[in-house]
């Protein structure tokens, strides 16, 4: 199964290994004497998965690619072409595979390996120069991946501001909620829970640290939605569970509940 995800996506793949560790550790005894069979039979598995995929890359490109080959150039974009770090319709645009743009014709002449291996240098020259700029990125990536959305097209801005606005608005709700739960809800959380919850961080993490735009993000929409229900149902139970309303008395509630629990009371006569 981590062979296939891995196959779809890298992230996923990823991911995937991430929580296969994850459920694995709670089953461990000891750190190095834990019983790893499980864990080295689903990576065995999951290597022989996409071994075909790397077999065809190193035929093609001459080189070790486990799946995809462009990550150098998602680098080079977001962090040497881009302005603020976070991919628009203008890094699209001049995509290879975009249109007929300066970068599809080097790519065409040089071939893709060569073409790959021109992204590198730049990359490394920017972060050396100015290491404050790649973390400035770094941090822009991170509000476009969970707090602000940043429109993929410019014009949106102008032609669609009152949805933008709308957008902005519900965009940001799954990272509140994570915060609301974090801070509001009482241990344990359910396992579904957990689960959104580490999902949500380790997906978005190498696109926020590597290259970002909202499409990356879209997988992720059934977890964003566990996440504002359970956000919800915390400040629910937060605010309004278990809260007595201002004018009962607490301690005659406890004592009619006793009352109750011993049965029932007979009432006095009159003379």
């Amino acid at each position: 199964m981590g062979g296939l995800f891995a196959l779809t996506s890298p992230v996923t793949g990823f991911v995937w290994a991430a929580m296969t560790t994850i459920r694995w550790l709670p089953t461990r005894s000891r750190w190095f004497t834990a019983d790893l069979k499980p864990l080295v039979i689903a990576a065995v598995v999951s290597m022989l998965t996409i071994s075909p995929w790397v077999l065809r890359n190193y035929y093609h490109f001459g080189r070790f690619i486990p799946i995809k080959s462009n990550v150098i150039y998602e680098i080079w974009q977001s962090q040497c072409f881009d302005e603020d770090g976070v991919l628009s319709m203008k890094a699209a645009y001049q995509h290879p595979w975009g249109s007929r743009s300066e970068q599809r014709i080097e790519y065409l002449e040089v071939g893709e390996t060569e073409f790959l291996r021109r992204r590198w240098p730049p990359v490394i020259e920017s972060i050396q120069k100015d290491p404050l700029d790649l973390v400035n990125r770094i941090a822009n990536r991170w509000m476009a991946a969970t707090v602000y959305y940043h429109a993929f097209y410019p014009m949106d801005e102008y032609n669609y501001p009152w949805q933008l606005r709308y957008k902005r608005l519900c965009f940001v709700l799954p990272f509140m909620s994570l915060l609301v739960i974090l801070t509001l809800r009482r241990f344990p959380f359910p396992k579904g829970l957990v689960a959104a919850m580490w999902i949500y961080v380790l997906f978005l993490g190498p696109y926020v640290l590597i290259s970002y735009y909202d499409r990356y993000a879209a997988p992720l929409f059934a977890v964003k939605m566990i996440l504002v229900a359970y956000g919800f149902d915390t400040l629910r139970e937060f605010f309004f569970a278990n809260k007595l309303p201002s004018n009962v008395d607490g301690a005659l509630i406890v004592s009619r509940a006793e009352s109750d629990a011993s049965g029932p009371v007979a009432k006095p006569t009159t003379a």
